[in-house]
């Protein structure tokens, strides 16, 4: 596994716990403050990271991560 490789899958696991947990919530919003705020948090981290992704020509696997 080359540099470049490891690269790609440590944004796209990081991309994929970040769906993961933005899913749990996704019909209904979350009560707990500190849940709201890391599921915020987890929106912004999305963003981020697919920005960075696009930029670096980084491709998003679809295979799911875990």
């Amino acid at each position: 596994m080359t540099l470049a490789d490891k690269e790609d899958k440590y944004y796209n696991d990081a991309l994929n716990a970040y769906d993961k947990l933005w899913s749990k919530y996704e019909r209904e919003p979350p009560v707990d403050t500190q849940v709201s705020q890391a599921l915020r948090l987890a929106q912004n981290q999305i963003s981020s990271i697919t920005t960075y992704m696009k930029e670096q020509k980084i491709q998003r696997s679809t295979t799911g991560g875990e």
